[in-house]
């Protein structure tokens, strides 16, 4: 016999997924590969490296967008190439 969500549960689920995605705060590795213009792997490492801190909600990580943001900031070239 299948057992059926509760359907408090999936509400639930839902506007936590809604609320991860309409305030821009929270980014996938996905997302802030795109973001950076680098592959997942490389977003993995500098994860890896405590570069960037990760944040997991069940089997998905998330990255906050403030801390990418502030991740490029500091990375300021003075000068030339």
């Amino acid at each position: 016999m299948k057992r059926e969500k509760s359907p408090v549960f999936d509400s639930q689920s839902a506007k936590t997924e809604n609320l991860l995605f309409e305030n821009s705060i929270w980014m996938t590795v996905k997302n802030a590969a795109r973001y950076l213009s680098r592959s997942e792997n490389a977003i993995r490492i500098l994860i890896c490296r405590k570069v960037l801190r990760a944040y997991r909600m069940g089997r998905t990580v998330y990255l906050k967008r403030s801390e990418i943001d502030a991740l490029l900031e500091s990375s300021v070239m003075n000068g030339g190439f």
